[in-house]
């Protein structure tokens, strides 16, 4: 089975993502930026999760994030880029294992309560919060990335 290096959806005016819309397809990365999603189906990344390192998904209308996106299945994803979305608050990630997680881009979003569950992602090296919502950080909300180089909290503007 060929696995492709990149496979671009982006500006297709997608509105939901679902499995079938992958064809079978096996890549290292799927972008998606650029689209109308909304949704994004249950297991939809399950035939993908054990190879896939970046998953892109900028500049679309996601207004929440659910861990039955995810399952356990993404055991390789390195990047994840959430930015430019409708992202408020993250309810269900408790339960999202991304092991390898380094890069994470939430930037241009509603995000008003710093997501606390962010610690649980240890490889995480990169974070970018800009232009969100957010008027504080818990004190012990960053305890445990010890691999945290980068952190953007930049335009803020509650931030205190």
């Amino acid at each position: 089975m060929i696995i492709w290096e990149t496979v671009d959806f982006s500006s297709r005016n997608f509105e939901s993502f679902d499995s079938t819309k992958l064809l079978s397809l096996r890549m290292y990365r799927l972008l998606l930026k650029f689209n109308l999603i909304t949704t994004i189906h249950e297991n939809t990344f399950d035939s993908i999760g054990d190879i896939l390192i970046e998953l892109d998904l900028q500049m679309n209308q996601l207004s929440h994030i659910s861990s039955k996106w995810f399952n356990s299945k993404l055991n390789k994803l390195k990047i994840l880029n959430l930015a430019s979305n409708q992202l408020e608050s993250f309810i269900d990630l408790d339960h999202i294992h991304l092991p390898c997680l380094q890069k994470l881009n939430l930037s241009w979003n509603q995000i008003e309560i710093f997501p606390y569950q962010i610690h649980q992602w240890k490889s995480l090296i990169k974070l970018d919060l800009s232009f969100n919502k957010l008027s504080s950080i818990p004190r012990y909300a960053l305890m445990g990335l010890h691999n945290l180089t980068w952190l953007s909290l930049a335009s803020n503007r509650n931030l205190t």
